[in-house]
């Protein structure tokens, strides 16, 4: 097999496996936020010492929530990227926009 036909063909599944990879992403976030703020993790951090003058528990929950936060847009908008790849793009036309006109 030539080259160039290897290319094609690892080219032609890299988007297919890139969306599973993305559904499985959605799927392990909420699972992984769920067992990040469990009891059993929440007991480790349910000390008396205190970081940035709050207790380490609150500290604690509120970084997850962050970061959950944060990985779920990434995660959103890598899938409507891969629904609708030209949507992406920016000043792309919408239905029923004038591009500012009256």
């Amino acid at each position: 097999m030539s080259e160039e036909g290897a290319s094609l063909e690892r080219d032609s599944g890299e988007p297919a496996l890139r969306a599973r990879k993305s559904r499985d992403a959605a799927l392990i976030l909420p699972l992984a936020g769920l067992l990040l703020i469990s009891p059993p993790m929440l007991a480790i951090f349910s000390r008396d010492d205190g970081v940035f003058g709050g207790a380490l528990v609150a500290v604690y929950l509120f970084s997850i929530w962050a970061v959950l936060i944060f990985c779920a847009f990434r995660l959103a908008r890598r899938l409507k990227n891969e629904i609708d790849p030209g949507s992406g793009r920016e000043g792309a036309s919408r239905v029923g926009d004038q591009g500012g006109q009256a």
